[in-house]
């Protein structure tokens, strides 16, 4: 996959080759390929290949850690990739037929050029589609196993999932920010480009991004160790925090409304992140659960371990005969 994506990347280069090999007016050429999509198509497919990167590792921490709503995440997202490939592959023709139209003298560009995005959409598509399927599999054997050793308690069931959805969202949102340095330094360097008519916002857009995309990081790491210790103090410091850091979203949007820069693509990607940290505050209130840490009836705690109550699990072949203890003496790990 990565290796379509990094020719698909390449798309544009490839038009005005061919567009050359076959006598186009290079004028012309020259002068509709600045007024077309296929540069914004470019960054487009180069993002996908980070984003999809992202959900391997995402899938492959939330299958070794038994996370259904990560897993359910990475399914989801895989479609969108996939039906987003289909809009290319549309938006391509209608591009390479204006081509045709506008400069074209005798021969019309090869379909070939279709031959590295209709490849990469069918192997995305085959994958989404096993990916599915293994979601459907695994949420039917993690799901009821992990219910199973929770208890059939509806209410810890829904604490337990809550909370799971809350490292989901912490680790997609955390994604997001360290993503969007990729766009934020190009336009940066937009910036520093025509640094007579935009230099003078420059050195102020970038010290204020930097500011608050690491309050940014730091309000997620607050987050992260709240869950964690089930601490508070510092969940409130999130509370609080985010609305501070949601600054940064305005000051981007109005950067990018007034230079052109990336354009709706650039603020769907900074959207995500800003929904994301809003669904992380709207959970906070559900976040401190207890986490499920399943023991043998012989479990002993150490010395070492925080007293809080915890499910103390009969891990025998009958999970039907489960029995629940709270032990204010025992230790409550993070999942």
């Amino acid at each position: 996959m990565a290796f379509f994506l990094i020719k698909v990347t390449f798309r544009d280069v490839r038009l005005i080759d061919e567009a050359y090999n076959n006598n186009y007016d290079m004028a012309c050429v020259q002068k509709n390929f600045d007024d077309n999509a296929f540069i914004r198509m470019e960054r487009e497919s180069s993002l996908l290949f980070y984003i999809q990167s992202f959900l391997f590792l995402m899938g492959l921490d939330a299958v070794i850690r038994q996370y259904m709503p990560q897993i359910k995440l990475v399914a989801f997202m895989s479609i969108l990739i996939a039906l987003f490939g289909f809009t290319q592959i549309a938006e391509t023709k209608i591009k390479t037929d204006q081509f045709n139209n506008k400069c074209g003298q005798s021969q019309p560009l090869d379909p070939s050029y279709f031959t590295n995005d209709v490849p990469n959409i069918i192997m995305t598509s085959s994958l989404v589609c096993f990916l599915v399927y293994l979601t459907f599999k695994m949420n039917k054997e993690f799901g009821g196993l992990i219910y199973k050793k929770i208890g059939t308690d509806k209410k810890m069931q829904k604490m337990f999932k809550t909370r799971l959805s809350f490292i989901m969202l912490y680790k997609a949102n955390g994604f997001f920010i360290l993503f969007l340095f990729v766009p934020t330094l190009a336009l940066v360097i937009s910036c520093i480009r025509n640094f007579d008519k935009y230099g003078k916002i420059t050195l102020a857009f970038s010290v204020l991004h930097v500011i608050f995309s690491g309050v940014a990081l730091r309000v997620l790491f607050l987050a992260g160790r709240s869950v964690k210790k089930e601490n508070t103090v510092r969940l409130q410091q999130f509370i609080r925090t985010w609305g501070f850091v949601s600054i940064d979203w305005i000051i981007l949007f109005a950067v990018c409304y007034m230079r052109g820069v990336i354009g709706p693509f650039f603020i769907t990607f900074f959207g995500m992140r800003e929904y994301v940290g809003q669904e992380m505050y709207n959970r906070k209130l559900q976040s401190f659960v207890p986490v499920i840490k399943v023991y043998d009836n012989e479990h002993i705690p150490s010395s070492l371990e925080k007293p809080a109550p915890v499910a103390i699990i009969d891990r025998s072949n009958d999970f039907n005969d489960t029995k629940e203890f709270k032990n204010q003496d025992s230790y409550i790990d993070n999942a």
